[in-house]
């Protein structure tokens, strides 16, 4: 489990640093654009008006630049009109033949009316910013703010800079500077602040983005933002006509011609107007309608959660569980996504996406190594000392076999050859060896015949084990059934060794099915996974009873089992009872049977 939490946070700490240096940013772009294209965010009370220099007042009123007496009479028809602030998206750069008495007039007409914000550009060069034209004083206004088109790497407009710093003095971008003044807000350096990809004016926020910019909250083609052409104001009835249009509006002058080329890719379009992005932006920031982007802490979760979550899953089900747990947690993080852009959020999901499909791929191969050591080290373990098909169950599910010690439910036997202290001081070692390897190898086959685990041999003794490798129901049973194979097998051999001219070997056999502790067990450097308890030692006891019962019986008794085996198997094994004996330390006696045959085995 901790090498799953490890793959993980390292992970997702990895995808979290990359998406801080704007790693993802592509892929979020696209995304975030598709949002927009798919489903616009609520529509915004228009508060915003565009008067268009267009393709037809271009037309209308030919030779550009035009007179800067047209601008001023628009500014005393919008005020005429009460407009609550006009913005100014034209950069004044150029004389006109009609200098300098147009500037004039002009420059009183926005004097005049202190609702007029002229927009000046910038330029940044090597990392610095400075005015486009910092020595124009040919249209002068004490109101004036920056204007400025941020793009992203792909050269598309998502996201604007409301501050921008100019040899150390910050300037208002002109969407900041109108949207302010529309709202009655003072703009300076004392009520200015960014903290926690925030600006903070007086007690009025705009939330961030990591850049510390604002992301353009586009409106929608249902609500659009209204245009007018420039020219149809020039005509001296138009107010008699729309009295109202403009009343406690923000109305922002600007370019929409094709040949003055103020056009921009965004998110919704790929030829907008510069006018028509500054209006959006005013509108979000007036109608406190900000996309916000998801707290870095709460980022960071969404992030590693999935990833966690992915890699348990991974460690817990096959590799098609967690194939499909991986398209459903992806699929979550998308509908995750929608849910928040229709909220007013944006989770970009690349970061997460990503970390989720290296942590699945990550945590394949890791488990695919740490299983093939894990195989590699159960095959080395038992291959000994169970039977192959029982080494397959145990790499089929390894939730069927653990090393831990735990208690567990099982039957022992003990098989032991009789008289061997005897066999062996009339033999040599070669042949003591020999005959004794003949009968263990007899006996093991049969006990992995029976899917029983081989814990250990004793001398010329033989211990076996049911139900404690892993689980088995008819534990008992194929203790009883293989204890039977046994004498079938010893009666072979003894055939075999009778017809060599070698000593006729003869075996006794005890099982006892009951509670056992099952793992590896031993000193800290050498350990076997064994079994231990009452039911191992009352096991043993049984088997020597054979003797006993032989001695009583004047007749030789082989296979003796414990009152809780025979619980377990009578249904399938003649069985008869054969006394009770006393064991040392209980007060209770034990009940013992004999086994005759079986009734189903062939």
């Amino acid at each position: 489990m901790k090498s799953t939490i490890g793959i993980a946070i390292l992970i997702s700490f990895l995808s979290f640093f990359f998406y801080s240096f704007d790693g993802f940013s592509t892929l979020d772009n696209k995304l975030y654009d598709r949002h927009f294209q798919k489903q616009l965010l609520q529509s915004q009370e228009n508060s915003v008006m565009i008067v268009a220099i267009d393709d037809d007042s271009l037309n209308a009123v030919k030779e550009w630049p035009w007179s800067r007496k047209i601008f001023a009479d628009v500014v005393n028809v919008l005020n005429k009109g009460k407009a609550k602030i006009i913005g100014f998206d034209i950069n004044f750069d150029t004389y006109t033949k009609f200098n300098p008495i147009d500037n004039a007039v002009f420059n009183h007409a926005i004097n005049a009316h202190k609702n007029v914000i002229m927009g000046r550009r910038i330029k940044v060069y090597n990392k610095k910013t400075s005015f486009l034209n910092p020595n124009n004083k040919s249209i002068q206004s004490k109101q004036a703010a920056i204007l400025h088109q941020y793009y992203d790497s792909d050269y598309s407009v998502r996201r604007t800079s409301l501050l921008t710093n100019i040899n150390n003095l910050v300037y208002p971008s002109f969407a900041l500077e109108i949207a302010t003044s529309y709202l009655g807000i003072l703009l300076n350096s004392n009520t200015l602040s960014i903290q926690n990809n925030t600006l903070q004016i007086d007690n009025f926020n705009i939330p961030l983005d990591k850049q510390n910019k604002m992301l353009i909250n586009y409106t929608s083609p249902t609500s659009p933002i209204p245009i007018i052409p420039l020219h149809i104001m020039l005509d001296p009835k138009f107010l008699d006509y729309n009295p109202k249009i403009f009343e406690n509006k923000v109305v922002l002058i600007g370019a929409t011609a094709t040949e003055l080329h103020d056009i921009y890719p965004t998110p919704i379009s790929l030829t907008m107007e510069g006018i028509e992005i500054q209006a959006n932006i005013i509108q979000s920031i007036i109608n406190k309608k900000f996309i916000k982007t998801i707290p870095h802490l709460f980022y960071m979760l969404i992030i590693f959660i999935p990833s966690l979550i992915i890699s348990i899953i991974n460690r817990k089900l096959r590799i098609v569980g967690g194939f499909f747990s991986f398209i459903l947690i992806t699929y979550s993080l998308i509908v995750s996504s929608g849910f928040c852009f229709q909220n007013s959020y944006i989770l970009n999901i690349s970061a997460p996406i990503f970390s989720l499909l290296l942590t699945y791929l990550v945590s394949i191969i890791y488990r695919f190594l740490v299983e093939e050591k894990e195989k590699k080290e159960i095959k080395q373990a038992f291959n000994q000392y169970v039977s192959p098909n029982i080494v397959k169950k145990i790499l089929s599910d390894k939730n069927k076999f653990s090393l831990s010690v735990e208690k567990k439910e099982a039957s022992i036997l003990f098989i032991d050859i009789r008289n061997f202290t005897s066999f062996s001081e009339s033999h040599s070692p070669e042949e003591i060896v020999s005959q004794l390897n003949e009968f263990l190898d007899a006996m093991t086959e049969v006990i992995f015949a029976f899917d029983g685990t081989l814990d250990k041999f004793i001398g010329d003794s033989v211990m076996a084990v049911w139900g404690a490798t892993i689980d088995q129901e008819d534990h008992a049973l194929l203790a009883v059934q293989a204890g039977l194979r046994q004498l079938t097998a010893l009666s072979q051999l003894q055939e075999k060794w009778k017809s060599e001219g070698k000593t006729i070997l003869d075996v006794g056999i005890g099982i006892c099915t009951g509670e056992v502790v099952a793992g590896n067990i031993g000193a800290h450097k050498y350990k076997d996974h064994t079994v231990i308890g009452d039911s191992v030692n009352l096991a043993s006891i049984i088997q020597r009873q054979t003797r006993e019962v032989t001695k009583e019986r004047g007749f030789i008794c082989r296979f003796l089992i414990s009152d809780s085996t025979n619980k377990r198997v009578r249904d399938k094994i003649e069985t008869e009872f054969i006394g009770e004996i006393s064991l040392k330390g209980k007060k209770e006696k034990e009940k013992i049977w004999e086994v005759s045959r079986s009734k189903s085995i062939t």
